[in-house]
């Protein structure tokens, strides 16, 4: 399965099943459209997150530790806590992290479209 150290979308695609899951990739490429298809494809999971560029691995740390406060401590959806997990970090590579839903659409972040709280002065 893997192929010069890495297991591409092909290999993964046809082996995936993990109904009702959510899966987050935190290697670099993660998020490209092959591999956000590769687990979604057959619609049994739920949510595939994943970064299309190359972030600093203290930034993808910073995603992953808030994404989880915010899923697990805060109760919000997985979308939501997505998009404010991208918001603390506050860097354009975290801005490049896609959310694949089960239905196979994707969401891209779109930071000329968000208000940072964390940078609202009130």
């Amino acid at each position: 399965m893997l192929r010069d150290g890495h297991m591409p979308a092909e290999a993964i695609a046809p082996v995936v099943n993990l109904p009702g899951c959510m899966v987050i990739s935190s290697a670099c490429g993660g998020g490209a459209e092959a591999m956000g298809e590769a687990f979604v494809h057959n619609g049994k999971i739920e949510v595939y997150i994943g970064c299309r560029v190359l972030p600093h691995g203290t930034d993808m740390t910073i995603f992953l530790v808030n994404y989880f406060f915010y899923a697990l401590r805060k109760k919000l959806s997985d979308r939501e806590a997505w998009n404010k997990a991208i918001l603390v970090v506050d860097n354009p590579a975290i801005y490049k992290i896609s959310f694949f839903h089960a239905d196979g659409t994707v969401e891209h972040f779109d930071p000329d479209k968000q208000v940072n709280p964390l940078l609202v002065r009130s």
